[in-house]
């Protein structure tokens, strides 16, 4: 299946309030240095910060500080306001609006290969020749964030000892934020929680860990982590959007959709919340209000590629699917190793009935990312659609391994057992799927029609009465049950399960009453008998050939019932 990315804001995510600026000079002909689409490195030494804003008209809504050594993204071009120009930025552990001059010294360096090179040899001299300098471990570790190496950036914040409670702060942070990136939330939330004790008023480390708590199953403490944030600075977006994040995730929808508007009636150029509203209302099945989100996401930050995965999918949804294509293709262009691109796609071609083109798409899934349990899943779905059985099982163990609670994989499992016949397997799945979500219906109907195959009538019974509770009118639960009942002996309760099929499906009546007729005939009430074959007769004159022999012994035994002296037939 395809997941809609749903973009949580581990940063401070703000940007250009239009119209503040009609009230301030403001010139559009800034800085030509930089360009949205850049990346920047920040200047400075240690802990040294530069403040970013909400807006460069209100200097007094100050967000947060940016520390010095990070790579930034630059996500709008430049602006002058009061003769001083800005910038819009996104990376750790912040996004706002900074000056390209900070207290008269440059603020940022554009970022090159070069620059990568030179500022990595500095961070490693560094530590060689002072292994005692924790500001100097603190700049290597940055560094290997800046990577994406967080293994090493670990290992470099666990040297870097610092006299100094903030820089010791930050170290903390950023140790707890590599963690949250290789997805070791304990290690996680112990970090956050020491950089909260040592500095507390930082707003971002609260909302990092809010993340955490989401990720560790615990949403009302996350959204009570952005509540945190936001009662410390009112111009805190991000813990609005990632609060929506958590509400939406609970299925509380209007509450979601709530965060998502006050954060765009404040932020009108906020694209990952376009972004978030847009997955939102594609759950509600609003797709044209998602398309009009994406392609406005998009519009703001052409180089984001996830809105433009999300609008392939939306695209999807409706069933259009050269246009899904179309935006699919145009993500990888933008991130040509995207999984969730490729995922997107791979389902795109599975809706199409392109099996071959989704397999492809997933397997290369799972060449750049190995423990994609998603992708694992949606090859095994595709393998049991073409009856390959083991190959099916195969994957979806898989995905099942690298994430335990898989609910869906479990059934599809449990269906690919079937399929080769060994029904205690699909029965110990499907078991399985119900202790993990106990309300799931479809999975209590697969149970109810394996039992029957397994000829564990009692247990059939059972599990068809569970899916009947939920949906009352289920046709295959409920002839699964009058089958069971019949081969189990319970006549009756067959003969009232089967009368309630016709009334389901009046054109399958025949069928039905060919089976109540059966039955009438084991309860040796043959004139009832008799005369519901004639029914399926008229219904459906074909049953009639196989009739002949039936209804000499019928015709037999009423008559022998009549005269009770007479000798009764031989039932064949």
């Amino acid at each position: 299946m395809a997941r809609r990315r749903i973009v949580h804001i581990s940063f401070i995510m703000v940007s250009m309030m239009t119209l503040l600026f009609s009230a301030v000079n403001v010139s559009m002909a800034a800085d030509t240095r930089f360009k949205r689409g850049q990346d920047l490195l920040v200047l400075g030494e240690g802990a040294n910060q530069l403040s970013l804003y909400l807006s460069p008209s209100i200097p007094s809504a100050k967000i947060a500080d940016l520390p010095a050594g990070i790579v930034v993204h630059v996500i709008s071009d430049p602006i002058k306001v009061m003769g001083v120009t800005w910038i819009r930025v996104r990376g750790y552990p912040v996004e706002g609006w900074a000056s390209v001059i900070d207290n008269g010294e440059p603020a940022f360096s554009l970022y090159t290969d070069e620059l990568d090179a030179e500022v990595t040899a500095q961070a490693e001299a560094a530590v060689r020749q002072n292994p005692d300098d924790g500001e100097a471990f603190y700049r290597l570790g940055i560094v290997h964030m800046n990577h994406e190496n967080y293994e090493a950036a670990i290992e470099a914040f666990s040297e870097a000892n610092s006299p100094d409670s903030e820089l010791t702060a930050l170290i903390l942070y950023f140790r707890g934020l590599a963690y949250y990136r290789l997805e070791q939330y304990d290690d996680a939330l112990t970090n956050l929680n020491a950089a909260i004790l040592i500095d507390p008023k930082r707003v971002f480390f609260y909302t990092e860990r809010g993340n955490v708590y989401s990720e560790l199953g615990n949403p009302w403490q996350a959204i009570a982590e952005f509540d945190e944030a936001i009662r410390r600075n009112q111009y805190y977006l991000s813990a609005h959007n990632n609060r929506g994040i958590a509400f939406s995730n609970m299925g509380y929808t209007d509450e979601a959709l709530k965060e998502y508007n006050f954060v765009l009636e404040q932020e009108p150029l906020y694209s990952r919340v376009y972004n978030n509203r847009a997955v939102l209302y594609n759950q509600l099945g609003e797709y044209q209000a998602a398309i009009t989100d994406l392609e406005q996401a998009i519009e703001i930050e052409p180089d984001y590629a996830t809105p433009v995965v999300n609008l392939g999918d939306t695209y999807r949804l409706l069933g259009r699917y050269d246009e899904a294509l179309a935006a699919l293709d145009k993500a990888l262009k933008i991130e040509p190793d995207s999984t969730f691109a490729y995922a997107t796609r791979g389902l795109t071609y599975a809706d199409m009935g392109r099996l071959e083109d989704a397999l492809a798409d997933y397997q290369y899934v799972l060449q750049l990312d190995p423990d994609d349990s998603d992708a694992y899943y949606n090859v095994g779905t595709i393998y049991y659609q073409y009856s390959m059985y083991d190959l099916a099982i195969e994957n979806l163990s898989r995905a099942i391994e690298l994430n335990p609670g898989y609910l869906a994989a479990y059934q599809n499992r449990g269906l690919s057992y079937e399929g080769i016949g060994e029904y205690d397997a699909a029965i110990s799945d499907f078991n399985q799927a119900i202790a993990i979500w106990p309300d799931f219906v479809l999975a209590h109907a697969q149970l109810c029609e394996v039992y029957l195959y397994a000829e564990e009538y009692e247990q059939t019974i059972d599990a068809c009465t569970q899916t009947l509770e939920y949906r009352p009118d289920d046709v295959w639960a409920l002839w699964s049950r009058a089958e069971a009942y019949s081969y189990a002996g319970y006549t009756l309760q067959a003969l009232a399960d089967f009368q309630r099929l016709i009334e389901l499906e009046p054109d399958n009546a025949a069928y039905y009453y060919d089976m109540i007729g059966e039955l009438y005939f084991r309860l040796e009430r043959y004139e009832e008998a008799l005369e519901t074959y004639e029914l399926v007769i008229e219904l459906d004159p074909s049953y009639e050939a196989g009739y002949s022999k039936t209804f000499d012994t019928l015709r037999e035994l009423i008559a022998a019932e009549a005269t009770p002296e007479a000798t009764p037939p031989v039932v064949p």
